[in-house]
């Protein structure tokens, strides 16, 4: 028996337009200028494409002939459960790096400002 394990990563991402209005909320309720609401979000959806890429991948796993069904289904669920927690992990670690990133932007825009 074979096992074929695909869909990574396991949350849906968020679409840009989502985003993108979350970003101008958060703005706008700090004062930011339509300007600088504008450049920051066109900043981001560069970052937002590069970071929403989508990972698939198949394993075949050869599986010896006397093992179980119920062994088989065991295993796949073992696995499908790691590959899941990594891909929540690998999730929650982009959406910060997200984060900071527009944490940045914001203070390079002030930054540019000044000059």
């Amino acid at each position: 028996m074979a096992c074929n394990l695909v869909e990574f990563p396991t949350h849906a991402v968020h679409e840009w337009i989502m985003v993108q209005e979350t970003i101008q909320e958060i703005l706008q309720q700090g004062g930011a200028t339509s300007e600088m609401i504008k450049e920051i979000c066109a900043r981001m959806k560069e970052v937002f494409e590069k970071y929403n890429q989508k990972f698939t991948f198949a394993v075949k796993l050869p599986f010896p002939g006397y093992i179980t069904l119920e062994q088989h289904k065991t295993i796949e669920d073992a696995l499908r459960t790691a590959i899941e927690g990594l891909g929540n992990e690998i999730h929650n670690s982009t959406n910060q790096v997200f984060l900071d990133r527009l944490r940045l932007e914001i203070e390079l825009y002030k930054l540019r400002l000044e000059k």
